[in-house]
């Protein structure tokens, strides 16, 4: 592979890593925002949200040591293969998680609308 390619290989993941890492912590955010401890404390919000970005960037950092265990070898294509795969799983299973609750919480909403409409009429 060229230098052309392996660059443009590492700024799309780069890319992608910090793309989804944005997407979690915006997503914990606006979860953290319906919490009722924590209405009206700006504070502790912002303080939870920086940790959960702290943890996305260590994550990155972890994520990058083992690839460079993966890559010792001289097989780049199995350390890219690793963080793609990896990248994938630890992404989607918190997502999958929040897109559930928000889901059940729809429900809720609905079936409230609709027994209210029930008993106004």
């Amino acid at each position: 592979m060229g230098h052309f390619t392996l660059d443009s290989l590492m700024f799309i993941i780069g890319f992608c890593i910090s793309g989804l890492n944005n997407m979690i912590s915006s997503a914990c955010a606006a979860d953290l925002g319906k919490q009722e401890a924590l209405k009206g404390n700006q504070r502790a919000v912002s303080t939870v949200t920086g940790i959960i970005d702290g943890t996305g960037s260590f994550g990155t950092a972890v994520g990058l040591l083992i690839l460079s265990f993966t890559v010792a070898g001289g097989n780049w294509k199995y350390g890219y293969l690793l963080v793609v795969a990896l990248d994938i799983t630890l992404t989607a299973v918190p997502i999958l998680i929040i897109l559930y609750h928000e889901l059940k919480e729809l429900k809720i909403i609905k079936e409230t609308k609709k027994a209210l409409a029930i008993d106004t009429k």
